[in-house]
């Protein structure tokens, strides 16, 4: 049961009416402190949860822009390497010629016209001239030698005869039928834009098998001894500073391309 009110007879009547007002004022306080203190907890809360989604949504957000710049970054790249690609193909052209049965493809540069790379079949030997515009090729077996310019056209630069001091005349398919294994033009390689050096054991038809560098303009066809680089092992390699290098019997000497013997 509730409280009794006191009596307003009472000689106390007005200080048990002040301490009843007192608490009602305390207990309305209080209440009205606990559901101030409620909400403003619950306010923060709330503000709290929002901040928390908020940085999130801008985590996702800023993961999302990254992602999408990984992904331009990526497209950019691939789109890069695709361009580029494509900008080779049309900086180079590829040239396919037949010779002796085998084809011959080169890659050349459509601009500067020059020769690049080629492939052939490895019964073929080739050299590219010093300004990239022309190929030599030897077919081993036949010894046949060919220039191929960088648009393809074909030119025979085969020596086909050899004239002796007293004028006879031996041709290479005489020499080489008569006489097995014998080394007619080997190995040539360019020493000038316009001249080629290669190995051969003319000017002697035997059995001593000495060879001897030669040189041919690939122009006129000329030929030219050089009787004093002779060997029995006589090997070709590439360009150096002092010209091209010549191994001969295990000893190096140079010739360049004015046709000048160094050692």
């Amino acid at each position: 049961m509730g409280r009794k009110k006191p009596s307003m007879f009472s000689k106390n009547y007005q200080k048990q009416m002040k301490k009843r007002r007192r608490r009602y004022i305390l207990l309305i306080l209080a209440c009205a402190f606990f559901v101030g203190g409620g909400i403003l907890y619950a306010t923060s809360i709330k503000d709290k949860v929002t901040n928390i989604m908020a940085v999130n949504d801008e985590k996702k957000k800023n993961s999302s822009s990254e992602s999408n710049e990984e992904l331009s970054k990526d497209k950019e790249e691939t789109n890069k390497e695709v361009e580029s690609a494509e900008s080779k193909v049309e900086k180079l052209k590829e040239v396919v010629v037949n010779i002796e049965n085998k084809n011959v493809k080169m890659q050349v540069e459509n601009e500067s016209g020059n020769i690049i790379s080629f492939d052939v079949d490895k019964s073929i030997e080739g050299d590219v001239s010093p300004n990239k515009h022309n190929l030599l090729l030897i077919e081993k077996t036949s010894q046949n030698a060919y220039i191929i310019n960088n648009e393809g056209k074909v030119k025979d630069v085969t020596r086909k005869e050899y004239v002796s001091t007293e004028g006879e005349v031996f041709t290479k398919e005489s020499v080489m039928e008569n006489n097995q294994g014998y080394l007619w033009m080997g190995t040539p390689k360019f020493v000038s834009d316009d001249t080629i050096i290669y190995t051969s054991y003319l000017p002697w038809i035997s059995s001593e098998n000495n060879q001897y560098i030669w040189s041919s303009n690939i122009n006129t066809l000329e030929q030219k001894p050089y009787y004093e680089l002779v060997g029995k092992d006589v090997k070709i390699g590439g360009v150096e500073s002092k010209g091209i290098a010549i191994n001969i019997d295990g000893k190096v000497v140079y010739l360049n391309s004015k046709g000048e013997i160094a050692k």
